[in-house]
Parts: structure tokens; C-alpha cells; sequence
């Protein structure tokens, strides 16, 4: 992943509630958030105006592939009105 649109594009194509993560700011309350400061990317949850660090990494592609492995393991995180998570009848 080079740019943050493609990491946007990816939660969606995977069905991930938009309200479970922020990508750079406004931070949304009990999300994942994946900000960019002047030296790293850092990755931590925001509930009730706190930042709990998670992980950070320097460049945009290992904190983009950390961001969706963690993401992707948070169950709650799926929007399970999203087509690509339907179970199709059999």
C-alpha cells in the first residue's frame, strides 16, 4: 500500500465500519486511528479524548500493513450490513 486512499479503499472493499477507525484527524471515539506526526506514523486507540499508543513505524506502507492486521483481528470492526460479508445461500 503506497497512499492513504488505498488504505481507505481496502477497509471498504474488507467491509470495515467506517466508524471503527480515523484515519488522520478528527479522531472518532473508540477507533483505531492511524495518524501521521513529523517523524512517524503512529497507530493507537482513542476512546473519550485519551490515546492509547498501539504501535508506530516510520514509513507509511509497515504502519498501513500493521494498521490492517489489527483492524482486520477486531471483530466488532466489521459492518456486517456490507455486501462483501454476506453469507451467500447456498
Amino acid at each position: 500500500m503506497l497512499e492513504l486512499s488505498e488504505l481507505r479503499t481496502e477497509l471498504e472493499r474488507r467491509g470495515i465500519s467506517a466508524g471503527a477507525y480515523s484515519l488522520g484527524e478528527p479522531f472518532k471515539d473508540n477507533s483505531l486511528c492511524l495518524h501521521e506526526t513529523a517523524f512517524l506514523w503512529e497507530i493507537f486507540f482513542y476512546e473519550r479524548g485519551e490515546r492509547s499508543p498501539v504501535a508506530s513505524a516510520p514509513q507509511f506502507s509497515d504502519a498501513a500493513v500493521e494498521f490492517l492486521r489489527l483492524i482486520l483481528s477486531d471483530v466488532g470492526a466489521l459492518d456486517l450490513r456490507a455486501p462483501t460479508n454476506r453469507i451467500a445461500p447456498t
